[in-house]
């Protein structure tokens, strides 16, 4: 059997698509992982190599083969993910919350793990109830309501948003929509979609009614953080790092809003226009290769958010860069698309001397480990 090493130099192509699901992660030589999942084949870790340039890709169940010591609670969340046959996105956030309630990430998470526990029970069920007496139409799925409740909490949607960034559209945005008779020959109009006003400058007023009498949306935490964060990364950046490796890492986390923005509107335009939703089947996972890497994307924004404070740059950037290339890895990316796909980590003699690296990054994995559970842990 080849090892975890010897794998990192097998081609791009030799890794068959499938579901990439983030893994939120704590070891100090690793900024997150991804689990790749194959229909017909075994899962993949995939995760920065921390030893030089490119990825790493092994199989779960080789936690010691990978090069470093992993923390005990990567050891058991990842444990916890394989044991499950199938694993969702909702399988992955559950576990990374139980693991963290259970201690392996530090008293602090512990905390705020029990509050999110008991907050998120609430909110599925008001939510759920929301969903059903509002919005599920008759004839849609009988496990429609429980799934579309637990994908509007993954993306961090509170039950008292609804009212206001789910709100109804207006004669003056999108018109009512008359079908013309088949037989008169006239193009039948065009509705235009529902677009859900976000607005992160805007200060919240509870909901209160804007001019013209309709309510202001609130963004969802984990949308406004990658919007404040990837429209600031280019002063993040700097842009002689590694040549293009700063525009490449720039243009993905670029892509990678654009394609969070139209999660969050499609799932506003499924309950403005209940009539898509009977189409929906919960068993094929709708959304879910978006949903895979919002957490993802959470992480690495809240990593950039580091950036400033860290006590050497070029590694922070660094750090970025590679979990940039982790959450973009797809099969049929080439060397061109990938960024700092053959960049090589700076070496320790640029980090100060008088901090230990591999304590540094542990205790910055668990505080950002901490942050993405108060993103859930902000509103009840």
């Amino acid at each position: 059997m080849e090892s975890v090493l010897e794998s990192q130099m097998a081609p791009v192509a030799s890794i068959a698509p499938g579901l990439s699901i983030f893994l939120p992660t704590t070891s100090p030589l690793s900024g997150g992982l991804m689990l790749r999942i194959h229909p017909q084949r075994p899962a993949e870790l995939i995760l920065p190599n921390p030893f030089g340039a490119g990825v790493l890709v092994a199989p779960p169940d080789r936690l010691d083969d990978f090069g470093f010591s992993p923390s005990a609670f990567d050891r058991v969340l990842i444990r916890r993910i394989i044991a499950m046959k199938p694993v969702t996105v909702r399988d992955v956030q559950d576990s990374a919350r139980a693991t963290a309630l259970s201690g392996f990430a530090g008293r602090e998470a512990q905390v705020l793990a029990r509050r999110v526990a008991d907050v998120a029970g609430r909110r599925q069920r008001v939510l759920r109830d929301q969903l059903v007496s509002m919005f599920i139409p008759r004839g849609a799925s009988p496990d429609l309501p429980d799934w579309l409740a637990g994908v509007l909490l993954q993306t961090g949607i509170a039950p008292s948003d609804l009212s206001s960034i789910l709100r109804p559209a207006t004669s003056s945005r999108s018109g009512s929509f008359r079908p013309t008779s088949s037989g008169s020959g006239a193009p039948r109009p065009v509705r235009q979609p529902f677009r859900p006003r976000f607005s992160p400058q805007r200060p919240e007023r509870n909901g209160a009614p804007e001019k013209g009498g309709v309510p202001e949306a609130r963004v969802p935490p984990r949308l406004a953080l990658m919007r404040e964060v990837i429209g600031g990364l280019s002063d993040i950046l700097p842009p002689d790092y590694n040549g293009t490796s700063a525009g490449r890492c720039l243009r993905l986390a670029e892509d990678a809003l654009t394609r969070i923005e139209a999660l969050y509107t499609s799932l506003a335009e499924l309950l403005v226009m209940p009539d898509r939703l009977t189409a929906l089947v919960p068993a094929r996972n709708p959304f879910a290769a978006d949903l895979g890497l919002l957490a993802g994307w959470n992480r690495f924004c809240l990593m950039a958010r580091e950036v400033a404070r860290a006590p050497c740059r070029a590694h922070a950037v660094a750090d970025i860069a590679a979990l940039a290339q982790v959450l973009g890895h797809r099969n049929s990316a080439g060397t061109q698309d990938m960024p700092g796909a053959n960049t090589p980590r700076p070496g320790l003699s640029g980090w100060p001397q008088e901090i230990d690296y591999a304590v540094w990054l542990s205790e910055r994995n668990e505080r950002l480990l901490r942050a993405e559970i108060a993103l859930d842990a902000g509103r009840a």
